[in-house]
């Protein structure tokens, strides 16, 4: 063990710690997509078939995973969240190694500790569940986990050249295909551009390449032909096919890429500004011109080489510190694509032009840099941490670590010597930097301190954003229905559902925007007539960000005549503006449970 290894360790678990103190049980949003997450796996381990019983446009792998947890570990919200918890562990174990040397081991420890700050568990706003113990996806969360151990086997492959690492490398990536589209498209392509490279170099000759390929392949088809085969009894072969693909699918035959809503996420909407805005943030990184300047020119200075260094950590530190309210932190991320590209560029051309050692070294490096370019396309031109952010910017901003404190000073002190000035005051700006967002997740998370649920169940929340409204919803729901009830939320908000434990009688889980353009608004309200629900639940979910406030104001207006034609009002909770469209998000949540009308013929109005 090399020294200060036990204190960079110790430095990462109380990092962890720490976040997983103050959000303790405060991960989940209580209307905003969760619901789904625990909702889907409950109706799973109750026997029901996913995409036949249950509407669903990602992969199969997550959902039938927490359904396992369920019946392996007890029927809570916590079962999969305590799995999701060892999660993070593994997943900062693997950053470790994929950035670890030799001869430097804080690069590695300053890497993990922004990933856990930045990424996996923070709260950069009130709504939403981004982070990776509760999060809206967790196909995500589970694809970018296996990406990421399908990318450290490859490099193992790399390294060793022991066969066995090509086909793990497969099996992930081949479990990673049945998680979400953007996670397996960039690692399919990171992983190919390893092998292509390879092959160029003529590194081990095509015969030695062909034995790793074809074990990667079948590995990486394993995975996916047990989920057909298992949808095949059920669906039929065609069918299975589909359904498992969806998320591949869903994007090639929906328009939903096209929607303002994904125009708004890549930042197309706004195209020039955002390009604009991306060049500026890109200038302000010509400022680490002054600390490699001075590196430059105190080269020579006995007195640099070992003072320098911790002079710099402690000016720039106190520098951004005293300035920290005044930097727009969160447009820092704006250039990332830009980087990317250039150490995709810098990274291949170091392959290509170099020794056939190179490979060794650098090809990992190229390979995961292939990685995180691609994963930033779904939020190209407004790239952040926050929001989508907290899985598809993770592995570039953790590359730009690297390459800030590890690559360019690396090149410094091989150049010029070792002064350190460059990568100190580096380090100094990320401490800083996360000072601030572990601040900002501290107040937000300390905002919740409303308990809502019992037992496993049980989840905090802002009683002002809905943590109250929702736990009065829940004893409503046991005052008005009977035992036998069923009901459906509207737009979303399945969570309500699991934590009542009753079901959803349709097979899709929410009402959105998304889902209209999706599914189709006919082929919904068509589900509904067939089954229709014993309870309606409205809730005031505003879903500008589809381009639409209300659902039946804005979007799914036959839904709504079907609704209101049918069910009548039996309970009204909190704020009922939404109802004339007179309700903001700063408001408290607004409720509606209505009952279907006696003798109410859901067909006759077909």
């Amino acid at each position: 063990m090399r020294p200060g290894t036990g204190l960079k360790a110790a430095s990462i678990v109380l990092t962890g710690a720490f976040m997983l103190f103050i959000s303790w049980r405060r991960w989940a949003d209580l209307i905003v997509d969760y619901g789904r997450e625990v909702y889907v796996p409950w109706q799973l381990s109750h026997g029901s078939l996913l995409y036949r019983d249950i509407a669903s446009f990602y992969g199969p792998l997550s959902n039938y995973w927490n359904s396992f947890l369920f019946r392996a570990f007890g029927e809570s919200v916590l079962s999969i969240q305590l799995f999701n918890i060892l999660l993070i562990a593994a997943l900062t174990y693997i950053i470790y190694r994929l950035f670890a040397r030799d001869d430097d081991g804080l690069t590695p420890t300053v890497i993990s500790i922004v990933f856990i700050l930045l990424f996996a568990l923070p709260k950069h706003f009130s709504l939403g569940s981004y982070n990776y113990v509760a999060p809206y996806s967790h196909e995500l969360v589970h694809g970018v986990f296996l990406a990421f151990a399908a990318v450290y086997a490859f490099t193992l492959f790399i390294r060793g050249q022991r066969l066995l690492w090509a086909l793990l490398a497969g099996a992930l990536t081949g479990l990673a295909l049945l998680t979400k589209m953007e996670i397996a498209l960039a690692l399919v392509m990171a992983i190919l551009a390893g092998f292509a490279v390879m092959l160029l170099k003529r590194d081990r000759g095509e015969d030695a390449l062909f034995a790793p390929f074809g074990l990667f392949i079948a590995g990486a088809i394993v995975p996916i032909a047990a989920f057909i085969a298992y949808f095949s009894f059920h669906l039929g072969l065609v069918e299975a096919s589909r359904s498992v693909f969806s998320s591949w699918t869903v994007v090639a035959g929906t328009g939903i890429s096209s929607s303002r809503f994904y125009m708004a996420v890549t930042g197309i909407d706004n195209l020039s500004a955002n390009l604009s805005g991306m060049l500026t943030a890109a200038s302000w990184y010509l400022l680490l011109g002054v600390p490699l300047l001075m590196d430059y020119l105190l080269r020579k200075s006995q007195f640099a080489l070992r003072y320098a260094g911790i002079i710099a950590f402690i000016a720039t530190g106190a520098l951004m510190g005293y300035f920290s309210g005044s930097i727009p932190w969160d447009l820092i991320f704006w250039p990332l694509p830009l980087f990317m590209a250039a150490l995709v560029l810098f990274a291949g051309a170091g392959l290509l032009l170099g020794e056939k050692e190179v490979s060794r070294a650098g090809l990992p490096i190229f390979i995961f840099s292939v990685f995180a370019s691609v994963l930033l396309i779904k939020i190209l031109f407004v790239p952040r941490v926050y929001g989508y952010g907290f899985v598809l910017a993770m592995p570039a901003t953790l590359l730009v670590c690297y390459a800030l404190l590890y690559l360019i000073p690396a090149r410094i002190k091989a150049r010029w010597g070792g002064s350190g000035i460059f990568r100190y005051s580096v380090l100094a700006a990320i401490l800083v930097m996360l000072s601030v967002y572990t601040l900002r997740s501290y107040r937000l998370y300390t905002t919740q301190d409303y308990p809502v649920g019992k037992g496993g169940d049980t989840l905090v929340a802002s009683g002002f954003s809905g943590g109250k409204a929702v736990d009065i919803l829940l004893g409503q729901i046991e005052r008005v229905m009977a035992p036998e009830d069923d009901f459906i939320m509207l737009p979303e908000g399945t969570l309500v559902n699991y934590l009542s434990r009753r079901k959803n009688p349709v097979k899709y889980t929410s009402f959105l925007p998304s889902d209209m353009t999706i599914y189709g608004e006919e082929t919904i309200l068509s589900a509904i007539r067939e089954n229709p629900p014993d309870f309606v639940i409205f809730i005031s979910r505003d879903t500008i960000e589809y381009g639409a406030h209300y659902l039946g104001q804005d979007y799914g207006h036959r839904l709504f005549a079907f609704i209101t034609a049918g069910y009548e009002d039996v309970v009204r909770i909190g704020n009922m503006g939404f109802l004339e469209r007179s309700v903001s998000m700063s408001q408290p949540l607004g409720i509606v449970i209505m009952k279907r009308k006696q003798g109410f013929d859901a067909r006759a109005l077909e």
